[in-house]
């Protein structure tokens, strides 16, 4: 979990710092590589430990890396919302022509075609073959200001935007409304998950959580235990799906309601990830410094399944 006073790696022993400062992203490989963005820098850890630092002389961006994402193919890519690099295995050299010039968040889906959300007023791109084809409200997206971007195990295609969410099935875009078990009105989706039972869950801005099942949702908001914050990302653990929110913490679904994660330090909370040891993985922010610490605490958080899905990055 990231956030502004550092990463969190949670095992169920305690708080252990390491002395990676300023966190801005953090993605989880194939191969248990766990990248981290810090500044101008991009770190790649192996079992808790720095084995490499990569800089703008390694093809990384003079601003800083702002998002990072690790397919299923053994892919990393890194942008800093205007360009895109990927890992070669020793650098990270340019994706040419990806699909969008502005940008949020990424998906790879099944076929290894790159999707990009662009978080802005171009809504989402798919590149096949080299050639990126652009979907926007002409084409039914219910907003061109898209946030985030996950596919399923059906391979269908959930997209997060500003104005609701909506899946993409053999190209016809489902808007899913009030009638479906959401949030009244017009809400903007930052996150969408898959868990084990094959349940969607989603986190909107200022509204909770939903979970999808056969079409229809469950809505989990004030009255359930959450707070109203923005919805950064979920695990899920052995004891039940957690959700991370903004500013309040981790929250832990007991029954029918959602339970406040203890002993877990104050912070905005950016990103949470759970890697293929079951290890999982916070970063979180304070005082706006973050810096990246190990820590281990609550065995009920243990889960034995990969993270599959990454919030947006904004």
């Amino acid at each position: 979990m990231v956030t502004y006073d550092g990463l969190f790696h949670v095992d169920g022993h305690g708080f252990l710092a390491c002395s990676i400062s300023a966190v801005s992203a953090i993605a989880e490989g194939t191969d248990r590589t766990l990248w981290v963005a810090s500044n101008k820098n991009v770190f790649a850890l192996r079992g808790g430990k720095i084995v490499h630092r990569y800089t703008e002389a390694d093809g990384l961006f003079a601003a800083g890396t702002t998002i990072l994402y690790a397919d299923s193919f053994g892919s990393v890519y890194a942008g800093d919302g205007h360009h895109l690099v990927r890992f070669n295995g020793t650098r990270f050299e340019s994706v040419p022509s990806p699909g969008l010039d502005n940008f949020v968040s990424l998906l790879t889906d099944h076929r290894g075609n790159l999707w990009m959300a662009s978080g802005g007023l171009h809504g989402i791109s798919r590149t096949v073959g080299g050639k990126a084809d652009l979907l926007t409200t002409k084409d039914g997206l219910a907003s061109n200001d898209a946030r985030v971007l996950f596919e399923d195990n059906t391979h269908d295609i959930w997209i997060g935007t500003i104005a609701g969410l909506q899946r993409l099935h053999d190209g016809v875009f489902t808007t899913y409304t009030e009638e479906d078990g959401l949030p009244r009105g017009e809400n903007q989706y930052d996150a969408v998950f898959e868990d084990k039972q094959n349940d969607i869950w989603v986190g909107s801005l200022e509204d909770g959580v939903a979970r999808g099942r056969d079409g229809r949702f469950e809505r989990f908001s004030v009255k359930e235990g959450l707070k109203r914050g923005q919805v950064r990302g979920f695990v899920d653990t052995d004891g039940g799906i957690a959700v991370a929110l903004s500013d309040y913490g981790l929250f832990q679904l007991r029954g029918k309601r959602f339970a406040k994660v203890p002993r877990l330090p104050h912070g905005y909370i950016t990103s949470p990830a759970i890697d293929e040891a079951g290890v999982h993985r916070l970063a979180r922010a304070f005082n706006s410094v973050p810096e990246v610490v190990k820590a281990s605490f609550l065995p009920s958080l243990h889960g034995n399944r990969p993270f599959r899905q990454w919030p947006s990055s904004v």
